[in-house]
């Protein structure tokens, strides 16, 4: 095991103290990421001072050089070029990047795992639900985190941060030992979002007499409902926070503008969105207007596909990840009102992708589904290529999903998380995922949904 994810997997309950001293290590400096996050962060300086020839230099260099391994490694990549007739000898120049098939997460689920992978020194395994609900596992190399961190730190700038600041995290995380429990390998006290208001409250107005809150990081839906909270049961905790919150960095979701403004108006502070994903292939930030997010094409190449209805495909390709290749990937979340600068993207709005949802507990509390179906990475995503969930009376929740066609031999109910949560679940195979009307495939689906496609429960 590296020496990164040794750090990830056991240092993350060493107590306070402890990591107040180790976040005042630069990252730089740090054991497994130091190498990769000083990397990318000379990368960013460059590639701003960059003109344009130079930026397409830059890009096409490293897409030629991932894909020319996949197609040489790859058995899904040898596979999928040669059906769509590309050869890798053709890319000669950023221009020729169009002629590489673009690759959905339906592609890959015609693989096994271990046909669109290779073996590399310092792999993880991971997988992700997606916006869609379309599952889909595959390996990360350790490198990445630093990948990560030097263009997340190079976000939150924005609102002053610095790593030695503590947050307040808002995400789905299972496996807490209290109601707050300290992350020492982020720094931050991260909630259990599952938990009773009245408890967090109780919990955190203890917290705040002995440690300065400064920023809040994580799910609109699930900050939104703790502040809606606050301002109902627990004004006393507003007036704390407030004291020396800077902002929010809001993730995982599109943030609903509902949700961000209540958070910034209770709370008096600025907000900032970025977007990403499990397969680290696109990041992008409200760079300056809300809702407008800049891609950093030194995280991995972003494009636009233009579509009939006049939107577009996000499309994203990871320079470094060559345990398991995403290559002109198709995100599957749609784009609007997006901005080229010659034929690189520059900004972009989100049509669709990970709206905050709720289902409802026995006590009524809104539980956010970001954290109940992305943040647990259930194990049941191994074995189907959808999940949706759907409810009709509080505290009942069905699981919904469609197994995998080369699998059948699985339970359900012994992969998919339901710790910590005050839900009663039930499971319900289908033989495809439940669309709209309009075609798309939400996590949440209604009554009218089932009865569309005879489903009973």
């Amino acid at each position: 095991m590296s020496v990164s994810l040794y750090i990830k997997n056991n240092f993350k309950n060493f107590p306070m103290p402890l990591g107040k001293i180790a976040s005042m290590i630069p990252y730089e400096l740090r054991p497994g990421i130091g190498n990769s996050y000083r990397c990318c962060k000379k990368d960013i300086i460059v590639y701003e001072k960059l003109n344009s020839l130079e930026r397409k230099k830059w890009i096409f260099k490293r897409v030629k050089n991932i894909t020319n391994y996949a197609a040489k490694n790859i058995p899904f990549y040898k596979n999928f070029y040669r059906k769509h007739g590309f050869n890798v000898e053709n890319l000669r120049s950023f221009d020729d990047i169009p002629q590489i098939p673009t690759v959905k997460k339906s592609d890959f689920l015609n693989y096994e795992l271990q046909f669109r992978s290779t073996n590399v020194a310092g792999a993880y395994y991971a997988n992700t639900g997606g916006s869609s609900g379309k599952t889909l596992s595959f390996y990360l190399q350790d490198h990445q985190m630093g990948t990560e961190w030097a263009h997340i730190h190079h976000i939150w700038k924005k609102l002053g941060y610095k790593p030695s600041e503590l947050k307040l995290m808002f995400v789905g995380r299972t496996n807490l030992r209290n109601i707050i429990d300290y992350d020492f390998v982020r720094h931050s006290f991260v909630v259990d979002i599952y938990a009773d208001f009245d408890l967090i409250a109780r919990n955190l107005m203890n917290l705040l007499s002995k440690h300065k809150i400064t920023y809040l990081h994580g799910y609109p839906s699930a900050i939104y409902e703790f502040v809606r909270n606050c301002e109902k049961k627990e004004l006393r905790l507003l007036e704390l926070l407030k004291l020396n919150l800077k902002g929010a960095f809001l993730s995982s979701e599109y943030p609903m503008p509902l949700y961000r403004q209540l958070i910034e108006r209770l709370l008096e502070i600025p907000t900032v969105s970025f977007y990403g994903h499990t397969e680290h292939c696109v990041i992008a930030y409200e760079k300056e207007d809300t809702f407008v997010y800049v891609p950093l094409q030194t995280y991995g190449y972003a494009e636009a596909i233009p579509m009939s209805d006049g939107t577009a495909s996000l499309i994203g390709t990871c320079y470094n990840n060559f345990a398991s290749p995403f290559i002109r990937y198709n995100t599957e979340d749609q784009i609007t009102s997006y901005q080229c600068c010659d034929s690189i993207l520059n900004s972009f709005k989100i049509e669709s992708g990970r709206n905050g949802q709720f289902v409802i507990d026995r006590m009524k509390k809104n539980i956010p589904l970001t954290g109940l179906i992305f943040g647990r990475h259930h194990k049941l995503f191994e074995y189907c290529t959808h999940i949706q969930i759907y409810q009709n009376n509080p505290g009942y929740v069905t699981v919904l999903y469609v197994p995998m066609n080369h699998i059948n031999c699985f339970s359900p109910e012994i992969n998919f998380d339901i710790s910590n949560v005050d839900l009663d679940f039930s499971f319900k195979k289908i033989d495809k995922p439940i669309k709209t009307v309009s075609g798309k495939i939400n996590i949440l689906v209604s009554t009218d949904d089932l009865e569309r496609y005879n489903i009973v429960l």
